[in-house]
């Protein structure tokens, strides 16, 4: 019974030579015996604590992976919609400053929404009264 290498060795980096040796020691005594004794079946949970322990860093690292690319992705999407509203923003206030511009443009009376009101800018409403034909509403 044997834990792979790898695992103790992940868990042991910084360990002096001599633990390192301790634990491979109390390790393999531990597991020297019935299958159904204490010491044997402590150990095979160790192992497994061990072996877990081992994988966590790497665990980590690919859930930060994961969650780096999910955010990646988000990002785009939010991206992308800001472009679209702006685009569709844009297209809106084109359509309503083509309406208005319409609107103003050849009524020699001035504004077409409401005829019977004075000009915003001050100019007279009625043709041949000083109006230039341009309304600044």
């Amino acid at each position: 019974m044997s834990m792979d290498k790898d695992d103790l060795t992940a868990l042991l980096v910084d360990a002096p030579a001599e633990e390192v040796d301790q634990i491979h020691r109390l390790l393999h005594e531990w597991s020297v015996g019935p299958d159904s004794s204490f010491p044997v079946q402590l150990s095979l949970l160790t192992r497994a604590q061990w072996r877990i322990a081992a994988n966590l860093p790497r665990l980590m690292n690919d859930a930060r992976k994961l969650i780096e690319l999910h955010l990646a992705e988000y990002r785009r999407q939010s991206q992308a919609m800001a472009y679209d509203f702006a685009g569709t923003v844009d297209g809106h206030n084109k359509e309503l400053k083509k309406k208005r511009r319409n609107s103003h443009s050849g009524n020699p009376a001035g504004c077409g929404a409401n005829p019977g009101a004075a000009c915003r800018r001050g100019g007279s409403r009625k043709a041949g009264e000083g109006f230039d034909g341009k309304c600044g509403v």
